[in-house]
């Protein structure tokens, strides 16, 4: 169906999913940067894009041809395992902060135990999620 003949509602569909696909970009910018602020902020937009999306599916739903379905599935497959890579990553690179912490962590124990009495009880500005 040519882009002029769609109605407003599957336009929303194609303008939101093509909000994802950037959001996934620049998410991926972010994580490398390790910039948690901006991906903090991506992923808010990302739900709210998402959120849009689905609002838009159920509004057309029975509307849409079978080629625009199978290129709209197409689509979305391919944001799901982009995404599901990036939150596959996060995850492990949580782990791995935690690891580091639990490990500083000790060996402070191990250095107030044998006399390195001003040694910090807790870093400043650290969370204690783990």
């Amino acid at each position: 169906m040519p882009a002029s003949d769609r109605p407003a509602e599957i336009e929303t569909i194609v303008r939101e999913v093509g909000d994802l696909e950037r959001l996934c970009g620049e998410l991926e910018k972010g994580i490398a940067a390790t910039d948690w602020e901006n991906c903090d902020e991506l992923l808010a937009q990302m739900r709210r894009a998402t959120h849009a999306l689905r609002n838009a599916l159920q509004t057309t739903q029975g509307q849409r041809d079978e080629a625009f379905e199978e290129q709209l599935r197409a689509r979305i497959q391919r944001i799901m395992q982009v995404r599901d890579g990036q939150i596959e990553r996060l995850r492990a690179f949580h782990d791995g902060v935690g690891e580091r912490l639990r490990t500083l962590s000790n060996w402070k124990v191990y250095a107030r135990s044998v006399g390195a009495k001003d040694a910090p009880r807790r870093s400043a500005g650290l969370d204690r999620q783990t």
